[in-house]
C-alpha cells in the first residue's frame, strides 16, 4: 500500500497540468455529459453551486490516458509486494489520487492531509475551490488559472519587517513581478530565468500549456514499469523537468512550483501511512480520528508522525581545500564531486535500510554537503539512523579519519488543522510535549539538533570498551599496555600530508619527467582519477553493492567506477554523448541484472538512452564545474597552463570564494508568514540549485571562460573557482550580475566573494584560506548607502573592499585612466602614485595617533596635472574632481583598485 499511497500524492496534482492545456468543459459537451456522475464524485461543490478543484477530474483523465501503462504497472507491483481487496477496490491507486478534496476512505483523507500539510493552507475554506480570482497588483483576468505563471518565489523575499515584500528606496526592477515560461528544465537563460511581467503581456497560456504536455507526455510513456523504484525515480525526474515552471496554485501568491508541492506532498503521505501501521503494531493504538461525515483526518495529541531529517556532512571546507602541495591541484575537482556522491550514497543508506525502506522522493533537499528528508518517526526509523550513523563514522574513520564527520539529527512534528467555531481552521506546527511553533523554528532545531553531534564526533567508535574491534582508541594504543608500533615510512600523501605505510599508495602521473615521483594514498587516487574522468563525463550511474559493471566491450578509457567509503552504493562516470546513438551502443550492452540509476550530467534529454536490462531508472542531475580548461592534450590544464597570456607570458592566478548573503536569514524570516510552507521552502531551495549546481555551468562554459575559469566546487550557495586573474574576476562579476537578475534583482538577496592574486605555485590551500578571508572581510564590510548602515553585499579584489553600489565608480574610474595611458603612451608611474597614495591614506586612517596628513593629495594632484595633454584633459579633470570632492577618502580606495586593475591588464599585452 505505501507504494501506491507514494505514487498517488505524487501525481495527485497532475490534472492542474493536463486541464491548464484543454479547453474548458462545457455542460453541453460530450465529455460532461459522460463523466458528470464522476466529476460530482471527485470534485466537491464551491460556494457557487458548481464543481470546484476540476483538476481532480483532469487527475482522472491523466489515468484513464495512460491506463494501459498503469494496468501494466499495478500488475508488476502486485507480483513485487502483493496486493489486498480495498486496494484493487475503493482505494486502488486511481481513487487514491482522484479523491484528494472529497476522500472515500481514511487512506484518501490520508493524502489530502499530506496535501495540507505540503501547501500551509487550509484547502477546505471555500474560496480556495474558486478557479478563477482577481490578483491585486495585475488583473490575470477570468480564468486566471491558464493565465497566471509560475511567479519567482524570491521577490517576495523581505528581511525588512517581515512584511512579504522588497524593501524598496525608490522604484526600480525589484518594483516589478517577474514570472517564468513554461519551459522544459534545462541549463539555458532563456529557459530558467524569469521575466518582468506587465498587464500588457498578460496572456492565454493554453497553447504554452499544451505544448509542454505533450513533451511530457512523450518522456512519460517511456518511464519503465517493471518495478516500483525505477518507475517512482525516473517520474521523480520527468515531473521537474515538465513541471518545475507550474504554479502549484494560482490564487494568493502564485510562486510555487506544482514539482515542489507534489514531491512534499508525496514525502509526507508515506511518513503519514507509515507511523499509522507502526503504531498500531508497536502499541495496539491508531494515532488519528477519522472523521467521515467531514472527510478529514485528526492526529490525536502527543503524536508526531513526521521527522525533518538532516544530514550534514561536517568539514567539507578543510577537505577541498587543505592540499599540501600545488602538484596534487589536480584532485581538488574530484575531491568535491566526490563529496557530492558521498551524500547520494548516505541518502540510499537511509532510505534502502530495511526498516525505512523508502524511495528517495522522501528527500526535500541535496546540495552543498547538506541534505533534508522526511522520515516516519517511529522507533525502527530512529534506531536505523543510528545504525547508519554509526557505520558511517566507522567507514568515515577508517577512510578519511578526522577529516570528515556525519551528522543526522532530526525533530519530530506534526501540522495542526483544528476547527474553529465559524467553520475556520487554525493551522500550525506541532512538535514534541504538544509544543506549538512556526516553520522557520522547525527548521533551525532541526539544523541544531544534527550540529550537536559536532561537539561529540566519533563517539560509538572512540571509546576502549566499544563493541567494535577496531575502536579508535584500539587503533591507536592496541591493548591500552604496549601501544601500537608503526613502520618507518618516507613516502607521504601529497594532498593530504598522511604518512603513507607499506604498499598501500599510488604515483600520480605530474606530466613533467624532471620532477621527483608524487605519492598518493589509493582515496587520494581515486578522486584525482574522478577529477580526470569528470572533465569528459555525460552519465553518472549509482548501482547496488550486488552489481557489476566490468563489461569489458567499452570503446572509451574515459571512464571510472568509484564506491564512496566502499559503501553499498556505486557509481560508474563515462563519457561521449554520441554513445545513445544507434541501438549498438556500447553502454546499452549492459544487463541491470539489479538495481541501477542512470543520470545525465547537466543535460535534461534523458529518456533519449536506456539500458538493455529492465531494473534501470532513468533521471538527470546538475552539478557546478564538471567541465574544466583542457591542455591541447585532452588532460586537465595546470595551474601554470591556466595562467598563460596571449602574448606567452605567465600572468597571476586568481582565486575566487563566493556565497549568498544572509541565507539564514533568508530562511528564517525572508518569507512572510503565508509562504512559509514545505512546499516553499523547497521551492526556494531548488532554485538556488538550478543556479549555483546548474547555470553557473552555462556561465563558465563561455568561450570567453572556458579555457581559462575552473570552477572547483559549487554547492548549496558556494562558489570555490580558480582561472587567470582577469578571467576569473570578470567571470566573478558576471555570476554576480546574474545572480541578481535570476533573484528579480531584490535588495534583500545578493552575493559577496573574495578574490585573491597569487602566483600559479602558491599553495592552493592557503590561496583558498586568504580567498575567504578576503571574502569574509567583504561581508563585513560596513558603509551608509541612502543614510542607511548596511554591510556584504560587496567584494574585497585586491585587498580593498567595494560595495556592489560603487562597481560602476570602479569602472568608470578603469575606463579614465586606460584613456589617460592611451593618449600619453605610457603611464605606470602614475597607476603606481595612485595605489601609493591610497597606502598613505589607509596607515594614516587606521593609527588614530598619527597626525593627518594631508600632502599625498596634493602629490597626487600634482602628478596628475603632469599628464594633462589637449587630448586628456578631460579625463584628467575628472579624477581631479573626484579626488577634491567631499567623499574624497572613498574615490581615492576605489581609483586604487581601478588603478592596479589596469597595471595587471597592461602585463598582459
Amino acid at each position: 500500500m505505501i507504494e501506491r499511497i507514494t505514487i498517488a500524492a505524487l501525481l495527485h496534482d497532475i490534472g492542474k497540468f493536463y486541464q491548464r492545456g484543454q479547453e474548458n468543459i462545457a455542460t453541453d459537451s460530450d465529455l460532461y455529459r459522460r463523466y458528470k456522475k464522476l466529476m460530482t464524485l471527485i470534485c466537491p461543490e464551491n460556494r457557487y453551486g458548481g464543481l470546484g478543484y476540476k483538476h481532480a477530474f483532469w487527475t482522472y483523465k491523466f489515468f484513464e490516458d495512460f491506463g494501459t501503462k498503469f494496468r501494466e504497472l499495478m500488475q508488476n507491483l502486485n507480483e513485487e509486494f502483493g496486493t489486498d481487496a480495498t486496494e484493487t477496490n475503493e482505494d486502488n491507486l486511481i481513487n487514491l489520487s482522484i479523491y484528494h478534496h472529497n476522500p472515500h476512505s481514511e487512506v484518501q483523507a490520508l493524502i489530502q492531509m499530506a496535501d495540507w500539510w505540503s501547501s500551509g493552507l487550509d484547502r477546505r475554506n471555500d474560496s480556495f475551490a474558486m478557479e478563477e480570482k482577481y490578483d491585486e497588483a495585475i488583473d490575470f483576468g477570468k480564468y486566471a488559472f491558464r493565465r497566471r505563471p509560475l511567479e519567482s518565489i524570491f521577490q517576495n523575499i523581505s528581511l525588512d519587517k517581515n512584511t512579504g515584500s522588497p524593501e524598496k528606496e525608490q522604484p526600480n526592477e525589484s518594483s516589478y513581478r517577474y514570472g517564468y515560461l513554461l519551459r522544459a528544465l534545462d541549463l539555458k537563460k532563456d529557459s530558467i530565468f524569469p521575466y518582468r511581467l506587465t498587464q500588457d503581456g498578460i496572456k492565454d497560456l493554453t497553447p504554452e500549456y499544451n505544448i509542454l504536455y505533450n513533451q511530457f507526455k512523450e518522456d512519460f510513456l517511456k518511464i519503465p514499469v517493471k518495478n516500483y523504484r525505477v518507475f517512482i525515480d525516473t517520474l521523480d525526474h520527468i515531473l521537474k523537468k515538465f513541471t518545475w515552471c507550474i504554479p502549484s496554485s494560482t490564487i494568493g501568491m502564485a510562486n510555487v512550483s506544482l514539482y515542489n508541492h507534489l514531491k512534499t506532498t508525496a514525502g509526507i503521505a508515506a511518513c503519514l501511512y507509515k507511523y499509522q501501521k507502526s503504531t498500531e503494531e508497536d502499541v495496539g493504538i491508531d494515532p488519528y480520528e477519522y472523521n467521515s461525515t467531514e472527510q478529514r483526518i485528526r492526529i490525536k495529541d502527543n503524536h508526531y508522525p513526521v521527522l525533518l531529517t538532516c544530514i550534514d556532512i561536517s568539514g567539507i571546507q578543510s577537505f577541498i581545500y587543505n592540499i599540501a602541495s600545488r602538484k596534487a591541484a589536480m584532485s581538488l575537482k574530484g575531491r568535491s564531486y566526490y563529496l557530492h556522491l558521498l551524500m547520494q550514497s548516505v541518502i540510499k543508506e537511509i532510505c534502502n535500510h530495511k526498516a525505512i525502506q523508502l524511495s528517495t522522493i522522501q528527500t526535500i533537499y541535496n546540495s552543498g554537503g547538506k541534505a533534508y528528508l522526511f522520515l516516519p518517526n517511529t522507533k525502527a526509523v530512529k534506531k536505523a539512523l543510528e545504525e547508519v550513523k554509526k557505520e558511517m563514522e566507522r567507514r568515515l574513520w577508517n577512510t578519511h579519519k578526522l577529516t570528515l564527520y556525519l551528522c543526522i539529527g532530526y525533530v519530530p512534528f506534526r501540522y495542526r488543522f483544528d476547527k474553529q467555531q465559524d467553520g475556520s481552521f487554525k493551522t500550525g506546527l506541532v512538535t514534541t510535549e504538544e509544543k506549538v511553533i512556526q516553520m522557520e523554528d522547525l527548521w533551525k532545531m532541526v539544523s541544531e539538533e544534527a550540529a550537536k553531534s559536532k561537539s561529540r564526533k566519533y563517539e560509538s567508535i572512540i571509546a576502549p570498551n566499544s563493541n567494535s574491534g577496531d575502536s579508535i582508541f584500539h587503533l591507536l594504543f592496541g591493548n591500552g599496555e604496549e601501544g601500537i608500533e608503526l613502520d618507518f615510512t618516507d613516502k607521504y600523501d601529497i594532498c593530504t600530508g598522511e604518512p603513507l605505510y607499506g604498499m598501500d599508495f599510488k604515483t600520480l602521473d605530474t606530466h613533467d619527467a624532471s620532477e621527483k615521483k608524487v605519492y598518493v594514498s589509493k582515496e587520494t587516487y581515486v578522486q584525482t582519477e574522478l577529477g580526470r574522468v569528470l572533465k569528459d563525463a555525460d552519465f553518472n550511474f549509482s548501482f547496488s553493492k550486488h552489481h557489476s559493471f566490468e563489461d569489458k566491450n567499452y570503446k572509451t578509457n574515459k571512464r571510472l567506477s568509484i564506491r564512496p567509503l566502499n559503501g553499498n552504493t556505486g557509481f560508474h562516470l563515462f563519457d561521449d554523448l554520441n554513445l545513445i546513438d544507434g541501438e549498438d551502443a556500447d553502454f546499452r550492452k549492459i544487463v541491470s541484472s539489479s538495481d541501477v540509476h542512470c543520470d545525465m550530467l547537466n543535460r535534461t534529454d534523458f529518456m533519449k538512452f536506456y539500458l538493455k536490462g529492465y531494473n534501470a531508472s532513468y533521471g538527470f542531475s546538475f552539478y557546478g564545474g564538471n567541465k574544466q580548461p583542457q591542455s591541447e592534450y585532452g588532460r586537465l590544464k595546470t595551474f601554470n597552463e591556466l595562467v598563460i597570456a596571449e602574448n606567452g607570458k605567465s600572468a597571476k592566478l586568481g582565486v575566487l570564494r563566493m556565497d549568498v548573503d544572509n541565507l539564514g536569514s533568508i530562511f528564517i524570516r525572508g518569507l512572510s508568514k503565508e509562504l512559509k510552507t514545505f512546499s516553499a521552502y523547497a521551492t526556494l531551495s531548488s532554485q538556488l540549485d538550478i543556479f549555483f549546481s546548474g547555470f553557473l555551468n552555462t556561465i563558465r562554459n563561455a568561450d570567453k571562460y572556458k579555457d581559462f575559469v575552473s570552477i572547483l566546487y559549487s554547492g548549496g550557495d558556494d562558489i570555490f573557482a580558480v582561472g587567470r586573474w582577469d578571467r576569473i574576476l570578470d567571470f566573478g562579476l558576471e555570476v554576480r550580475e546574474s545572480f541578481k537578475e535570476f533573484t528579480c534583482h531584490n535588495p534583500n538577496i545578493d552575493i559577496s566573494g573574495g578574490l585573491i592574486l597569487t602566483g600559479a605555485k602558491f599553495p592552493i590551500s592557503k590561496s583558498a584560506q586568504m580567498a575567504g578571508e578576503a571574502e569574509t572581510s567583504a561581508k563585513n564590510f560596513e558603509r551608509n548607502i541612502n543614510s542607511k548602515k548596511t554591510n556584504r553585499a560587496a567584494i574585497s579584489l585586491f585587498g580593498i573592499q567595494v560595495g556592489w553600489e560603487e562597481w560602476n565608480d570602479v569602472e568608470k574610474y578603469k575606463e579614465i585612466l586606460e584613456k589617460i595611458l592611451d593618449t600619453h603612451g605610457s603611464g605606470v608611474s602614475l597607476l603606481h602614485k595612485i595605489q601609493i597614495a591610497r597606502t598613505i591614506k589607509k596607515d594614516q586612517e587606521s593609527d588614530s595617533k598619527t597626525v593627518v596628513d594631508y600632502s599625498y593629495i596634493w602629490r597626487l594632484l600634482y602628478f596628475l596635472k603632469r599628464y594633462s595633454s589637449k587630448d586628456n584633459e578631460e579625463h584628467i579633470d575628472k579624477l581631479y574632481k573626484k579626488i577634491m570632492c567631499s567623499n574624497q577618502s572613498r574615490n581615492i580606495d576605489l581609483l586604487a583598485v581601478a588603478a592596479r586593475w589596469v597595471e595587471l591588464l597592461n602585463q598582459l599585452k
